[in-house]
């Protein structure tokens, strides 16, 4: 039995027996005869041990919250570094696929622009903003595979200690449809030229790109509302660094002008 309980079946225990004696003294005060003095300070000391018993237990839950708080603050933190990996390869994809549009906040980030240039605009042949040189498509595939791993991870180790709505967004992100498309891009490419299929970009239909991405800045404003609450040392933030003119990839390395090619079938 916990702390808390045991508190409050005290607690219970003592109303209940002290009930009818303090009924007593209110309304039959001369049933107490030369007792009276007794009960009194009889009441007094129940009334004073309530007062401190309840005292401990707001105390005991105090100090259990804040401990709770404390863990779970570290596993938000965690998940915020790879929340803000995330929206910087997304950043990087928009920053590539773009002809001049560049977002100024995380709804930008994850808004109808953004998504239909990632869609229909991102040329996938063309070799990603890393170093050994390798395309798109590997590059996406390599970053999305281990910030879902780590957040799985997260997710496992810190799941007693989050709240409802962390575990939530964490469980919707890493269940996103994208995430498993963008994962299998190079098995697409590779399908595509076997069966002489020109589709240089994901195209994907623009209603589902658009609501995929309203999805997963759902789950990051949920992280972020909820990393401010705990005040957590890393938060989910836009990624103003990745737009700088000195940062790979340039404005439109990867852009896409031509016939996107079939669209992607995408399901949940």
């Amino acid at each position: 039995m916990s702390t808390t309980k045991i508190i409050i079946a005290f607690v219970v225990s003592i109303v209940i027996l002290t009930v009818p004696l303090l009924v007593t003294y209110i309304w039959f005060p001369s049933v107490l005869g030369r007792y009276i003095g007794l009960v009194e300070n009889v009441i007094a000391g129940v009334i004073g041990g309530l007062i401190i018993t309840l005292l401990l237990d707001f105390t005991i839950r105090l100090r259990d919250e804040r401990a709770l708080d404390k863990v779970a603050r570290v596993g938000l933190s965690e998940a915020s570094r790879q929340t803000n990996r995330l929206m910087g390869l997304f950043a990087a994809m928009v920053k590539a696929s773009s002809s001049g549009f560049l977002p100024s906040s995380i709804d930008d980030l994850f808004g109808s622009e953004s998504a239909e240039l990632i869609s229909l605009h991102l040329d996938l042949y063309k070799p990603g903003p890393v170093m050994p040189q390798t395309s798109w498509p590997v590059y996406i595939e390599n970053e999305i595979q281990y910030i879902m791993s780590r957040l799985s991870e997260i997710q496992n180790r810190y799941q007693a200690f989050f709240s409802g709505s962390s575990l939530a967004a964490i469980a919707e992100l890493r269940i996103n449809p994208l995430f498993i498309v963008l994962q299998h891009s190079s098995e697409t490419i590779q399908d595509d030229k076997q069966m002489q299929i020109h589709r240089p970009v994901l195209n994907i239909p623009p209603d589902t790109m658009k609501q995929l991405m309203k999805d997963i800045l759902t789950s990051i404003k949920t992280l972020q509302r909820d990393s401010y609450r705990l005040k957590t040392e890393d938060v989910p933030h836009f990624p103003h660094f990745e737009f700088q003119d000195n940062v790979l990839p340039k404005l439109g390395d990867a852009r896409y002008e031509g016939p996107p090619g079939p669209p992607t079938f995408i399901g949940r």
